[in-house]
């Protein structure tokens, strides 16, 4: 996929809020990746997914778990909203 169908996908599973800011930070990754000398396009696509699974459900995340093998450690387990970081990569290999 393309950014523009990664962001047409985002723009319908995510709230509006987290949808503007992925695009928000797609941009200002684009931009530092610019000043750096660094691949604009890897950045952007980078900032575009960083929180594509940032809105999985309990069902959706234990899903994922259990379907990769996704190792949760200790803090992660005390605080599953931090999951959201592992689970992107088997939310996009399932979705985009």
């Amino acid at each position: 996929m393309n950014l523009e169908e990664i962001e047409e996908y985002l723009k319908n599973t995510l709230s509006e809020k987290r949808y503007m800011h992925s695009i928000g930070t797609m941009k200002k990754a684009r931009e530092l990746a610019r000043i750096y000398g660094e691949d604009e396009e890897k950045a952007a696509f980078a900032g575009l997914v960083h929180d594509m699974a940032k809105e999985l459900t309990k069902d959706q995340m234990e899903e994922y778990i259990k379907k990769y093998n996704v190792v949760v450690d200790e803090v992660e387990k005390m605080k599953p909203s931090l999951l959201h970081a592992k689970l992107r990569i088997c939310h996009g290999k399932g979705e985009v």
